[in-house]
């Protein structure tokens, strides 16, 4: 799961909450708003692609 600090378009409270119903997944938080996330791109790409290497070993 991925959240950003500064989000205004999913709260981070909401995405707290989420991640809290979710079982509380791994989770990434992102100094940024939801668009300006993009900064983080190749940040985000390698972190989902180290967590789907590491799901389908099991």
């Amino acid at each position: 799961l991925i959240l950003g600090a500064c989000d205004c378009i999913v709260p981070f409270r909401t995405g707290l909450a989420l991640r809290k119903d979710m079982g509380g997944p791994e989770t990434h938080v992102l100094v940024s708003g939801h668009y300006t996330s993009f900064l983080y791109i190749t940040y985000i790409r390698s972190t989902a692609l180290q967590f789907f290497e590491r799901r389908f070993k099991e």
